[in-house]
């Protein structure tokens, strides 16, 4: 459960943030005082949807979590890896080749993949994986070597990204 989440430095001079001991929460302030996008920014935060962020100028996100020892803080420029998708060229080529947008291939590698792979029903859900598994002759197995491939390549690139996924993917301990 949340019980602290900031954006330090929102565009270049604020910072809004939410605390909360209860587990919903009301947010009131005035127009224009940050609250769409503080809400935004935590939603991106907690689906691990980093790619969300890229646009959005900030220097820190503050993420605490009840139960977890150590805040979890993102930096502008740990960011920076995600807004080069050209940088990887097996997503560009892989989305070329299958029709797909690169960006989604990316979100779905970086943010949906690591938390779907072990639910086949999950998987087939996504429009992502279901393109790429009709357009190929791929079995499962393969197309998940395949999207472990990519994850790999990804998470090498952006390790702060990764250790923060790997927080969430761990409900038992929030």
């Amino acid at each position: 459960m949340l019980e602290y989440f900031a954006i330090e430095g929102l565009f270049g001079y604020r910072t809004v943030s939410l605390t909360s001991m209860y587990a919903a929460t009301v947010v009131i302030a005035k127009n224009g005082a940050g609250k769409t996008t503080l809400l935004g920014a935590l939603d991106a935060f907690h689906k691990c949807q980093f790619v969300r962020l890229i646009e959005l100028e900030f220097s820190r996100i503050v993420c605490r979590l009840r139960g977890v020892e150590s805040d979890l803080v993102l930096l502008q420029t740990d960011l920076d890896g995600l807004s080069q998708i050209s940088n990887y060229s097996e997503i560009m080529r892989i989305a070329d080749q299958h029709n797909l947008d690169p960006v989604a291939l990316f979100d779905f590698v970086s943010n949906d993949y690591p938390f779907l792979k072990s639910d086949n029903r999950g998987l087939m859900d996504s429009d992502v994986y279901e393109k790429l598994y009709f357009s190929t002759h791929h079995t499962r197995t393969s197309l998940r070597a395949l999207l472990d491939k990519l994850e790999a390549s990804i998470g090498s690139k952006n390790k702060k990204v990764t250790s923060i996924q790997k927080r969430f993917a761990q409900p038992s301990k929030m």
